[in-house]
């Protein structure tokens, strides 16, 4: 199976993801991806547009679409993937599944702020913490053996 690609910030941004965002186009591509990251298709990390800046790309998404390749969102992947590899302990540009036990983690660390240095200033920032907040219980993202205890 060949693996989504993903932009660092992209990946945490699937953690409170429920289904709202830019346009209608960009959510529905979110959606598509989730389900198959959640169905345990492999994702790699990498940097500049992916597979879910398709969303924005499209000439239906007027200036959406430069905002995959302004330069502070590829510092902003930078910084995600560089926390997520930390926190994972694994190199992410490598294919790899997301585990019901990397996203235990992944929400735990999520929520206690220790990843989401690529979330500062962010326009979802405040709308993400709520999500966390919840306890994920609204997030689009599951895997099969989920542990969080909330959902």
């Amino acid at each position: 199976m060949v693996p989504l690609q993903l932009r660092g910030h992209h990946f945490l941004c699937m953690l409170t993801f429920v289904g709202k965002g830019y346009t209608p186009h960009f959510t529905e591509n979110m959606k598509r991806v989730i389900a198959d990251v959640s169905e345990g298709r492999p994702v790699r990390l990498k940097r500049g547009p992916d597979d879910i800046c398709s969303g924005l790309l499209s000439s239906a998404c007027g200036p959406f679409g430069r905002h995959c390749r302004y330069p502070w969102v590829s510092l902003r992947d930078m910084i995600a993937a560089k926390a997520v590899s930390t926190v994972l302990k694994r190199d992410l540009e490598q294919p790899f599944s997301l585990t019901a036990a990397d996203l235990f983690v992944l929400r735990d660390e999520f929520t206690n702020g220790t990843i989401r240095k690529a979330c500062r200033f962010c326009q979802w920032s405040s709308f993400c913490d709520e999500v966390a907040d919840q306890g994920f219980e609204n997030s689009l993202l599951k895997v099969e053996g989920d542990v969080n205890p909330k959902i």
